[in-house]
Parts: structure tokens; C-alpha cells; sequence
């Protein structure tokens, strides 16, 4: 599980609303969020920079691994919203 960041992202906007490292049990949180939905993207960052690299050519840098959550979360004000256990193989097998 080292490596491992979620990201909520805003629905309607797109936009990074928080981030959380993974820790070593597999939990995460994300505090401070607004009202609203938003769906969680899973990386594995490999080069430790806490974001998304696509890759590149040359030097050959193959892209960093991420996995979307399908369904968005709804979040409402003053109320904890808990995820469902999320099984991704991929991440695991590396």
C-alpha cells in the first residue's frame, strides 16, 4: 500500500477537493470537503510527488497507475461519509 493516494474530485467542477495518502492498513481520510459528489481517484505514485504523471517518451517513464471509483459519493454538511471496501487487484499485485 505505500504510494497509494485518493483524491476526491468534485463532480460538477472537476477539481481536486482533497487528497489523502493511504496508510499502511489500507485507511483513508479526507477531511473538509463541501457539499456535494465526488468521485475518488486511486494512484500509485511512484516517484513520490503526491500527483498523476502520464509518463514519457525519453527518458521512457511508463505512466503511474490509477483507478477511478465508478460511482460518485454524495457528501452531505456535518455528516461522516464512509466508503465502502474498495478491492483493486492491480495495485496489490506490484
Amino acid at each position: 500500500l505505500q504510494h497509494l493516494h485518493v483524491e476526491a474530485i468534485a463532480a460538477a467542477a472537476g477539481d481536486v477537493a482533497g487528497t489523502s495518502t493511504v496508510s499502511s492498513d489500507g485507511h483513508f481520510s479526507i477531511g473538509m470537503l463541501n457539499e456535494g459528489n465526488y468521485v475518488l481517484r486511486i494512484l500509485r505514485d511512484s516517484n513520490g510527488n503526491r500527483l498523476w504523471d502520464g509518463g514519457s517518451i525519453a527518458p521512457y517513464e511508463p505512466a503511474e497507475r490509477v483507478f477511478w471509483k465508478s460511482d460518485s459519493l454524495r457528501v452531505r454538511q456535518r455528516w461522516e461519509t464512509d466508503v465502502d471496501t474498495l478491492r483493486i487487484p492491480q495495485f496489490l499485485s506490484e
